[in-house]
């Protein structure tokens, strides 16, 4: 099977390349029933019920991030996907907020990162698919949360880590804020 590759040069790319996620929109993926894209990104989701969707703001810290971590099981590619995000402080609303959120089976985030770009965590596009899209095809993105009070010299807060295991690095995404807010 021939297999064609493209060339690539970020030398000559002037694009921001600042790392970290500034914030986030996530939902169950339950309530995702199909999505459109425009040039391999995501353009669109149909959603069964609207107002689902969720914005997360993280401490400014510059701690969080969306990585995809690619690796090999004998001929089989797969990226483990990790995002970190924390909440100064421990509250009952932090707490219940987390446990909803840690009580999903599937969570879909769209999280613009600080050059602007958004990523979608949690689907794979696949145009065969229902919808045009699955769920995570190895494993799905899921929240395992900690709520640390640390010591006096330090912040407490709850951290979110959100792990996934797909077969694809995850699409990028075009929807504006307000677009996203509207679903």
């Amino acid at each position: 099977m021939a297999c064609d590759v493209v060339a690539l040069n970020s030398a000559s790319a002037c694009t921001p390349s600042e790392g970290g996620v500034q914030y986030s929109y996530y939902v169950s993926a339950e309530y995702i029933t199909a999505i459109a894209t425009t040039s391999g990104a995501i353009s669109g989701f149909t959603m069964s019920t609207t107002g689902k969707w969720k914005k997360l703001v993280p401490d400014s810290d510059r701690t969080s991030f969306f990585n995809q971590t690619g690796e090999r099981t004998n001929l089989r590619l797969r990226y483990v996907q990790a995002l970190f995000i924390k909440f100064a402080g421990l509250s009952s609303v932090l707490k219940s907020t987390t446990d909803l959120a840690a009580a999903c089976c599937q969570l879909v985030f769209v999280h613009v990162m600080t050059n602007g770009a958004r990523i979608v965590q949690g689907i794979e596009i696949d145009s065969a698919a229902t919808g045009g899209f699955t769920v995570n095809k190895l494993q799905p993105a899921r929240l395992t949360p900690n709520a640390l009070s640390d010591t006096a010299e330090n912040e407490a807060r709850h951290e979110w880590n959100v792990d996934g295991i797909t077969k694809s690095l995850a699409p990028y995404a075009t929807l504006t804020d307000t677009a996203i807010e509207a679903l």
